[in-house]
């Protein structure tokens, strides 16, 4: 059975060829703007895993190491498809019935096509905005209102 240490490997093989540096189980990615956060956590039912994203605005805190729920934007790699949602959670659900080999080409299949385009899209604030209108899943903190262009309800 897969274990965490291959999802790390396949995250750490797509991520980092677009810059993105690995500190423990987390992967950012530096900008003028924005820091980028993807992160794999470990459920504590099981062996189901959960991927992370967030963005800091390096304007409002510009932490050297952050912490994706410290982020301004945060929000989860199954949610940000609604189509993809089963799929994501098969592929994250190490005691589902997928063979290791299927479970590892689909879940690099799964960063490159949805998650990568997303975090980079995000490497601005302009892009940001972007991400909070067509992406209503994303938690925007309150610090991050006015610049997101968010308005409370």
């Amino acid at each position: 059975m897969i274990n965490s240490r291959e999802l790390k490997k396949v995250l750490n093989n797509e991520l980092s060829q677009y810059g993105f540096h690995r500190k423990g189980s987390t992967w950012l990615l530096k900008k003028k703007e924005v820091i980028v956060l993807v992160n794999l956590q470990k459920s504590n039912y099981g062996e189901y895993y959960y991927i992370n994203i967030g963005f800091l605005l390096r304007h409002i805190d510009d932490i050297q190491n952050p912490r994706v729920e410290f982020c301004h934007l945060q929000g989860r790699a199954d949610g940000i498809s609604e189509n993809d949602t089963s799929l994501v959670s098969s592929l994250l659900d190490l005691e589902s019935s997928l063979d290791d080999e299927n479970r590892i080409n689909l879940f690099s299949l799964f960063i490159r096509e949805k998650i990568i385009p997303l975090v980079l899209s995000g490497v601005t604030i302009q892009g940001l905005r972007e991400i909070v209108k067509n992406h209503k899943e994303f938690v925007v903190l309150r610090d991050a209102w006015e610049i997101l262009g968010v308005t409370p309800n």
